[in-house]
């Protein structure tokens, strides 16, 4: 069931898990839970891909990931969950990431 005034579209899959954009371009997310939950941090995606429990989405800035990570798969060189979407590492210019 969609937040309420919201219309999702652009659905991801992946193994435990679904996201899906609404009319401003904001992910939500869901797993085991029947109500999506807003990915935190203002970001605005192009596009969303899921696995597992991790979720990845293309923003103007770049690609951010968030969700399990225990085999390093948010990208951002740590093996702890990330609750909140976090900057995929190598995409910067020199000497920023």
């Amino acid at each position: 069931m969609p937040p309420e005034g919201r219309t999702l579209f652009g659905l991801a899959l992946g193994g435990a898990g679904a996201c899906a954009l609404d009319q401003e371009n904001a992910a939500w997310c869901w797993s085991w839970s029947p109500d999506p939950v807003q990915a935190l941090g203002n970001l605005r995606f192009e596009s969303l891909a899921v696995s597992g429990f991790t979720a990845c989405g293309i923003a103007a800035s770049g690609a951010w990931c968030w969700g399990a990570n225990g085999q390093g798969t948010v990208g951002n060189g740590t093996t702890a969950d990330q609750p909140i979407p976090v900057r995929v590492l190598g995409q910067g210019e020199a000497g920023e990431d």
